[in-house]
């Protein structure tokens, strides 16, 4: 099932997380290669097995755990990144 049919609406969808903030910032510090980010752990492969994403050649996403917690404790956020 394409991810954009497991989205929640309203008060509880995943892009009201307070760790989202800064989320562009974020992302470019990632691609800018070398060292994580601190509180960033992963890059690796990231193998699009239930077909989330649109198909792409082996290596093309990379997958990166954020583990600073946000307000409240939730847990680690996984951002896929495309080459």
């Amino acid at each position: 099932m394409p991810i954009r049919d497991r989205i929640i609406w309203g008060r509880n969808n995943p892009f009201n997380d307070p760790r989202l903030a800064g989320l562009d910032e974020l992302v470019r510090d990632i691609r800018r290669g070398g060292q994580l980010p601190h509180g960033v752990r992963g890059g690796r492969e990231f193998e699009n097995r239930d077909g989330d994403l649109p198909a792409k050649p082996n290596n093309y996403y990379h997958e990166c755990d954020v583990v600073r917690p946000a307000p409240g404790g939730r847990g680690k956020l996984r951002i896929v990144l495309g080459a």
